[in-house]
């Protein structure tokens, strides 16, 4: 089954126009669950087409609220809301029974300030943001079709991307990472707080990397049909050293 809701909110499903009265009834959606942070170590996070949005704040506890609407086409579609604690590992994830053709749900997680083992985002198509002072070791986010944006307060030591059509914006801080695109542009801001070692690539889309504290930049820049631009002047304390590729975009560095 194909699912597509156009602009105008029309749903068409399979190539054909699914009218409001036969497209089933919304229902409203707001669950939560808790747990106590002490007990975890890593967030496995696991969705279809639900956005996520991860903050840092002042609490204890781990905390999550899916909020929205979905609609069928018989009414009886349900959420399930798996919240479930198994070895140090709080294991999220977000599923449907039933046809679900219509959604607008997305699940909110607040977590405290302490350093994570791991955090993984699994999604197929919806955008995950991250913001606060989200600390973690490693960072893992895969999505099929939707964009990144993690804000400065993020610290992780390493980072994994992986978006086959979307973009990538990060204002945070990390020692590794290793992003890709099929399909979107990626645009990182960095005040380097240690030496940093970076992979970044994109197929179709550009790269911006505007840059803070370091003393040396070796940049390793690869495009096919496009410009390479760095206008970074070096200074600071610290070593970056990036590997850089897009097929048909532009590199610029600042």
């Amino acid at each position: 089954m194909i699912r597509i809701i156009n602009q105008n909110s029309v749903t068409i499903i399979d190539g054909q126009v699914i009218k409001e009265k036969e497209s089933g009834k919304k229902v409203k959606i707001n669950e939560k669950r808790c747990e106590k942070a002490t007990n975890i170590d890593k967030i496995l996070i696991d969705t279809s087409f639900i956005d996520v949005n991860i903050k840092a704040v002042d609490s204890g506890l781990i905390e999550a609220n899916a909020i929205g609407q979905i609609g069928g086409y018989k009414g009886d579609e349900k959420l399930k809301f798996d919240f479930k604690v198994r070895n140090r590992q709080l294991m999220i994830s977000i599923n449907f029974d039933g046809c679900c053709h219509y959604s607008n749900l997305q699940i909110n997680i607040h977590i405290p300030r302490k350093l994570f083992d791991e955090i993984s985002i699994n999604t197929v198509s919806a955008d995950v943001k991250l913001s606060g002072a989200i600390s973690t070791k490693l960072l893992k986010i895969k999505t099929s079709s939707g964009d990144v944006w993690i804000t400065s307060g993020v610290v992780v030591e390493k980072i994994e991307v992986s978006s086959t059509s979307g973009d990538v914006k990060s204002e945070m801080n990390f020692t590794g990472a290793k992003i890709r695109c099929t399909s979107g542009d990626i645009k990182l801001e960095m005040n380097a707080k240690n030496d940093v070692n970076a992979d970044i690539s994109t197929t179709s889309g550009d790269i911006k990397m505007k840059f803070h504290n370091f003393k040396k930049l070796r940049l390793l820049p690869h495009t096919i049909c496009g410009d390479v631009k760095n206008e970074y002047v070096e200074s600071g304390k610290y070593i970056g050293d990036f590997t850089v590729a897009t097929v048909t975009g532009d590199i610029r560095v600042m």
